[in-house]
């Protein structure tokens, strides 16, 4: 898995629309032939003859081997042509038949995307067609309150003029386990965690300082008006 961030230009500003999650892991695959079967540690191993293109803990489903209890496990890929079936003990009664193969069976997989600003979580769902997600809301929200005087104002930087401030975003690989039972799993060796990704407010800083009637991105601006001697007035600042 990898996080992507797409950027777009408003002038020379750069502002965060999407972030997208993407994974090799598809129910599309085509069938390692089985060449034989082995112990490892009382699991389950299975040698293919070519390269079985598996990645480590999906699902897979064996067919043309008798004497399994199941034919779905999770796997543990050793090398391009060994694997591990984890859910399954390894026995010396299991006998291979004429065609026997192992394939990639990854049912109902969803990517969570936990993102992380200020103390703040929100976690975003994918569907299992697409793995895309729109951050942009959360990341809206946390700079126009940290916009106002708030204990956290520092995390606030600024940036080219633009305010920002540096979010995280993770990933959970959920789906169906070999029991059909939802589980979170992420693969060995994938990008689970970018921390030092930046969030910029749409417009330049100028845009929220100074009160014009064209811009319509007013918001640190204290507009003049009449007060009473017991009106009080709250200001709201940024920085310099």
């Amino acid at each position: 898995m990898s996080i992507t961030a797409t950027w777009t230009s408003v002038g020379s500003v750069r502002i965060p629309l999407v972030h997208t999650c993407t994974t090799t892991r598809t129910n599309s695959h085509t069938p390692a032939t089985i060449s034989s079967l082995s112990n490892a540690s009382g699991k389950l191993q299975i040698t293919t003859s070519a390269a079985h293109n598996i990645e480590d803990k999906d699902i897979i489903k064996i067919e043309g081997v008798s004497g399994l209890p199941q034919n779905l496990s999770r796997a543990t890929v050793t090398g391009v042509n060994t694997l591990i079936c984890t859910d399954i003990p390894y026995s010396a009664a299991y006998t291979l038949g004429a065609t026997k193969t192992v394939t990639r069976y990854n049912q109902g997989v969803h990517i969570r995307a936990v993102v992380t600003a200020f103390g703040k979580q929100v976690v975003l769902v994918s569907t299992v067609a697409t793995y895309t997600f729109d951050v942009a809301p959360f990341l809206r929200t946390g700079l126009i309150e940290q916009a106002k005087p708030a204990p956290a104002l520092n995390s606030i930087i600024n940036s080219g003029g633009n305010m920002a401030y540096t979010y995280s975003v993770q990933l959970q690989e959920w789906g169906l386990n070999a029991a059909g039972v939802p589980e979170a799993f992420i693969s060995a060796g994938s990008t689970v965690n970018n921390s030092s990704l930046q969030a910029y407010m749409a417009y330049p800083l100028i845009d929220y300082l100074v009160s014009t009637t064209s811009n319509g991105k007013v918001l640190n601006c204290l507009p003049i008006m009449k007060a009473g001697r017991s009106t009080t007035l709250l200001v709201s600042y940024a920085f310099d």
